[in-house]
């Protein structure tokens, strides 16, 4: 997002501070905004930097500063370490400085869209659990056995026909 202080102007904050409950105070949604959307710039400057089509020296040489800052960022204000946390904090630097300037774009965009289309098959196949938790529970679950070299190794084993044996027709 190139602009976030733009979403989260004085009308969004009345929004919120309105709709607040009575326990919360005004000061902490007035903070709360200012964090998410200096933590919004720092994403865009982050995903800006990788998706430039010929960075120069000086903006490669800053790279890994510029995650180390949205990393330290996003878990301060969030608390958890998303895929995308991750990825900044551990791979899409060091692919960034090792191919070729203007690939990564390439890539980041190929990434977040099959991470849309993998996401989607996910949440469609348990949103009818009528309980948020259970549903989590499951979606992660699901993510755990996808990704797991052990599960995927059985189940080819379990889906070969060498492992079925013969079948005996049997007559009705």
């Amino acid at each position: 997002m190139e602009k976030p202080g733009e979403m989260f102007d004085e009308g969004f904050r009345a929004i919120l501070i309105d709709r607040k409950r009575n326990t919360i105070q005004d000061t902490y949604i007035t903070d709360l905004c200012d964090d998410v959307t200096a933590l919004m710039g720092d994403w865009n400057a982050f995903f800006s930097l990788l998706q430039q089509e010929h960075p120069t020296e000086a903006e490669r040489d800053s790279a890994e500063e510029v995650a180390e800052k949205v990393v330290k960022a996003h878990y301060a204000l969030l608390g958890n370490k998303t895929p995308k946390v991750h990825i900044a904090k551990d791979h899409a630097i060091d692919h960034y400085l090792r191919l070729r300037p203007g690939l990564m774009r390439l890539l980041i965009e190929h990434w977040v869209e099959h991470n849309h289309q993998e996401s989607s098959k996910l949440e469609n196949r348990f949103n009818r659990v009528p309980k948020f938790e259970a549903r989590a529970n499951f979606t992660a679950a699901a993510r755990h056995a996808a990704n797991n070299a052990a599960v995927k190794i059985r189940i080819t084993e379990v889906n070969s026909k060498a492992s079925r044996g013969k079948y005996k027709r049997q007559r009705a």
